[in-house]
Parts: C-alpha cells; structure tokens; sequence
C-alpha cells in the first residue's frame, strides 16, 4: 500500500514537471517557427535589412576622405537614397583598416545575421600580400550554398534550456552589453594608418597592479594645503600653481615635469598615509601637509586600464561597456571618452562616437588644456575625421609644443600629405619627448618612423627601428607587415649587422629572420586569398544575398586575376576599378583621386560608389559551368 502511494507521489511528481516543461517548449518551438515564417518569403526584400553590406579594408571603411560621409559607402548610400534597390537604400560600412581576408571572413556571418543585406560588396586582399593569412575554413554549413535562397529560417533546437539561462543567469550591471569575442580589427593605433593586427585571442584575466602602480593610484585625486591645490589625474596629468604638469613617482619622490616650453622640473620627497600627503612643491606657500579634498570616483582609474586590456585582446563589447561606466564614474577623466569612442568605432556605434567627441570638443572650448587636446586628436583618429585633426594639431601644437601625441599626430598628417621629411622630423621629436611611452605606443611610432627612413631609402635606419619596436612589443605580426613592403633591401646579413647595435635577444632575432623569410617568399598567399573569397561569397549566397567583388583602383598584377577568376568561377558581379582611374589619370593629375599613399579622396571614392551602384543595377553573369555555388 505504501509502495502504491509512493509512485503515485511520483507520478504526479512527473506531471508536474515534465508536462509543464512539454508544454513550454511546444510553445517556444511554436514561436520560432511563427518568427521564422514570418521572416520567410523574399529574405533580400526584407525592411529591416540594409541594401548593400560593404565588408573589406581600409579602402571600405574610406581612409583618405576628408570625413566618413565621404567614404564609398557613404556615397554609395546617397546614389540610393534617390533610387532604393527593391526599396532599400542603406549601405553598412563594415570595413576595417588592415583587415585580411581571413579578418572578413571571421565576421561575415555576424554581420549578415546581423544586418540582412541584400547584397553584399566585397573589397579586400592588398593586406594579405605581406601579412600571409593562414587559412581559414568555416563549418560546412556555414559556407554551403544553394542555388536557391533559404525558404526558411527555423532550426530545430531545444529553446527550453536557452530560457532557463536567460532568466536565472548572473545578472550583469546596469547598461551592461552582451560580452562578446570580436575577431581581429586591425587596430588604427592612434592614426588613421592602415595597419595588421594579429588574430583575436581571449581576453586574459586582469594583471595584478604593480606596487608602483598602487602608488600612482593612491595619489591619485585633488589636494589641498591652506589656498594651495595639487590635482593629480589620471593618466598622469597635473594640475599645480595654475598650470599644467606631467607627474610621475620615482621611488619616494613626486615628479612634476611643466609642459610649458621651459620643461621645469619640481621633485619633492612626499609621504602618504591615509588621506594626508606630506610634500614641499614650489611655487606656493606651504606649511601644511595637503589634504585629500576629492576621492577620484571608485574604479575610474581601475576601468581604464579595464578597458584599454579590452580593446587589446579585441573584446570590443566588454570594452565599451567598461569605458561608458568609467565616464560616468570619471566624466572629468578626458582619456577614458577617448578610449570609449575608440571602442564605440570598432563596435560600429557610430551614434556613441559621436556623442563622446561632442563632449571632448566641449571640454576644449570650455576649459582648453594639453591632455584635452590630446584626448581629442586621438578621439578623432578613431573616427577618421582628419581634416578637424588637422585643424585642432596645427592650432595647438605651438601652444604645447612638449606634446608628443600633438608631434606624433602631425608626423601622420604630414604623411599622409606627402611630406616625409616633416613625417620623419615630426615622429622623432615625438619620440625624443617620450620615450618611456607604453611599450605599444612606442613600437608603433618606431614602426611609423622607419616607415618614413624607407621612404628615402634609408634603410638600415629603418631596419633598426623595426628590430628596436620588435624587441620592446615582440609583436611578429607587426615585425611582417614592416618588413613586407621592402624584402630584398632587408637582407638576412643586414639584419644581422643591425641586431648587433639593438637589444634583440637571440630568439627574437631568429624569429625575425623566419619573418623576413616569410616576406621574401610570397608564393602561396593568392591561393589562400581565393579561398577565402569563395568562402566569402557562399556564405553570402547561403544567406539570399548576392556578392560584387571588387578591385583596387591601380594595378595589382597579384590579385585582379584571382578576384576575376573567383568572380567568373561563381557568377558573381565584378567591378573592375582599375581601367576607369586609369583612363581618368591620363587627363588628371594623380592627386586629384588619391591621397599620396594611394588611398582614394573624396572624388576618388565617389567614382568608385558610382561604379558600383552602376553594377547593382545590372544582373548578375552565369556562373561557370560545373561551379558550385
């Protein structure tokens, strides 16, 4: 008798459970399916998608323009709003300076998930000449297409454990986002310079500070002493004496260095403990220890740093989120908008960067200093908005003139405009003023110089600062892409006669002499790149869009074959840029649709929206025959 109870309490134990989670799931299947169907019929005349996703690098996302509603995207969006591809006309610019073909096609299916395109415009390989991307193969059923467009997009799954997660997961912040991995998005370093960034890793858990660092962050916060008020930022900003300063820590002693002309330098033995700082500064009557009157807003400096280690392991969504609780928890903390709108940019939150440089050229208006200054060109770097760089670097740097990010900034203008000699100047003068930057900043701008040195065929002094960055940051990825435009002048005995004056440890320098063996022989690179094109293309297909494929507007005797013969292969639209520039270049100087590092101008681009739009508007050619889609 007790035996029957006990089932029956079991029984009813499973209807009351398994039944109920049935009836859920039915209903959650049931659901996706109504989505899915709703979702169905023509996917490439959906309104919640966009016309044309143009993916590649930074000939996509416009380096050159004098502003990003100059780019060829940008452009190409005009051309439609005045004619809509079946009643689209938004363009998405998802390209990235230095990006690979490898890069794009890690992100692709997020971003076709994410938008819905309709088609899908494809310019990308000049990276992968000296960067060599390994091979990337995507699951087969990410890049199996068929002739036909997907009639629908349920999948079958169980949703009822995806609910469970969703409601009794950890919650996160207020305004958290989804934390997610991005792939590798070569990173503009400060400058709008096309470069290549290694692949993406996982973010590694957080250093532990130094004891250095602890000490920074301690002092960290405004003191006052009687009418005497010393403002230490964050970052290393100061303000003292009604100026501005540099400070520092070395062993037991404060370091503040003017950046006024005269560089003075006030050192002063100092002694915390708790919210008191024994310290004897010049320039104001002292005599009593200061006190600490402002605690800097809990985790603002902590955020930072959170935020930047963010940025560098490609965690672009963490790292946006970490920076916009730093601004609320630091808004005065200049460096943290600047770093969020470098975030927001790689995240393609445009509307963000914006809003962060409003409030930086505000901050400039309103009370005008060196580090705002600072925050902003570099704000503006990452937003590619040169001409407003040019502006605010040729209006500052006489006023600060111990500024090496205003000198590094100007070296890059001066680049870009074809001065190397004013390049080089300028980037050595930026690193004579700081060369204790982060080993980061400081292996770029040694890279920058000795790209200038190679200019003017100096090349064992930029050989050695190619190996002196290689050494500090041991980035080899960025030991390829220095060495890539120039192998034979980098000879293995030169790299062996260079090494001898620099502080390279016999491993690196055999792994710089692998790496230059590597950008001696480029054999195989094409074969990678067409792969990944087909990939690229059916991936796209799978998704109901179709694909233009692009060249770049001057000869590329390595890669317009393999687009063209990709494009044949598949049936895919091909533009060929190339023979229109070079009929417009035979009654124009060259200046007048490229800037002098062969990117496009404004009215380069423009041509380049107006061919492709032209091609959207044709059909598409057959496929080859026997090539699958």
């Amino acid at each position: 008798m007790a035996s029957m109870r006990a089932r029956h309490v079991v029984y009813r134990l499973i209807l009351a459970t398994v039944v109920p989670a049935l009836i859920v799931e039915s209903l959650l299947q049931l659901g996706a399916v109504w989505v899915a169907t709703r979702d169905a019929g023509d996917p490439t005349h959906s309104t919640e998608g966009c016309a044309v996703l143009c993916v590649g690098d930074s000939y996509t996302y416009g380096l050159g323009a004098s502003d990003p509603s100059r780019s060829y995207p940008a452009r190409l969006e005009a051309l439609l709003n005045a004619t809509p591809l079946g009643g689209r006309s938004r363009v998405v610019n998802a390209g990235w300076p230095g990006s690979t073909s490898r890069n794009v096609l890690e992100r692709i299916a997020e971003q076709i998930e994410k938008d819905h395109p309709r088609y899908v415009s494809i310019l990308v390989g000049i990276n992968d000449l000296w960067s060599r991307p390994a091979r990337l193969q995507l699951p087969d059923r990410t890049v199996e297409a068929t002739s036909e467009a997907p009639t629908t997009r349920f999948r079958f799954e169980f949703r009822l454990p995806r609910l469970w997660k969703l409601l009794f997961r950890n919650p996160t912040a207020p305004g958290e986002l989804a934390r997610t991995t991005k792939p590798a998005a070569p990173s503009p370093a400060g400058s709008p310079a096309a470069v290549h960034q290694p692949p993406a890793m996982a973010l590694a858990p957080p250093a532990q500070p130094t004891a250095r660092q602890k000490v920074e962050r301690a002092l960290t916060g405004r003191w006052r002493s009687g009418d005497a008020l010393l403002e230490l930022i964050s970052g290393g900003a100061a303000r003292w004496d009604g100026k501005w300063w540099v400070w520092d820590v070395d062993g037991d002693e404060l370091v503040l260095t003017s950046r006024e002309a005269d560089a003075t330098v006030l050192r002063t033995k100092f002694e915390r403990r708790d919210n008191v700082l024994a310290v004897r500064l010049e320039g104001a009557e002292v005599s009593e220890p200061f006190i600490r009157i402002h605690e800097p807003a809990r985790g603002g400096d902590a955020l930072l740093c959170e935020g930047r280690d963010a940025i560098a392991a490609q965690d672009y969504a963490t790292a946006l989120d970490t920076l916009t609780r730093g601004v609320a928890a630091a808004p005065e903390d200049v460096f943290m908008r600047s770093a969020r709108v470098d975030a927001a940019m790689r995240l393609g939150r445009r509307d963000i960067a914006d809003e962060e440089l409003a409030n930086l050229r505000r901050m400039r208006d309103e009370h005008p200093d060196i580090f705002v200054t600072e925050a902003l060109v570099g704000a503006l770097n990452w937003a590619n908005q040169i001409e407003e760089v040019n502006g605010v670097v040729r209006e500052d740097l006489e006023r600060y003139p111990r500024s090496a990010a205003l000198w590094c900034a100007r070296a890059n203008l001066a680049e870009n405009g074809g001065d190397n000699e004013t390049a080089e100047r300028s980037m050595t003068r930026s690193l004579e003023l700081q060369p204790d930057a982060d080993r980061v900043t400081l292996g770029w701008r040694l890279r920058c110089r000795a790209g200038c040195r190679a200019r003017r065929s100096a090349f064992r002094e930029a050989l050695g600062d190619i190996l002196q960055a290689f050494a500090i940051d041991g980035e080899a990825d960025k030991l390829r892409q220095a060495l890539g435009p120039h192998p034979n002048e980098y000879t293995p005995e030169l790299l062996d006669a260079v090494a001898a004056d620099r502080a390279v440890s016999p491993e690196q320098l055999a792994r710089a002499h692998q790496v230059l063996s590597e950008a001696r022989d480029r054999s195989g690179g094409t074969d990678v790149l067409a792969d990944h094109l087909r990939q690229l293309a059916r991936c796209c297909q799978r998704s109901g869009a179709e694909v233009v494929i692009l060249t770049y507007p001057y000869i590329m005797v390595q890669l317009q074959p393999v687009q063209r013969a990709v494009a044949t292969e598949l049936g895919l639209r091909f533009v060929d840029l190339q023979p229109r520039f070079t009929e417009l270049l035979r009654d124009h100087e060259k200046s007048d649709y490229f800037v002098p590092d062969y990117h496009c101008n404004d009215a380069g681009y423009a041509i380049v929206a107006e061919m492709v739009a032209a091609a959207l508007r044709e059909p598409p050619p057959a496929a080859a025959p026997g090539a699958s889609k």
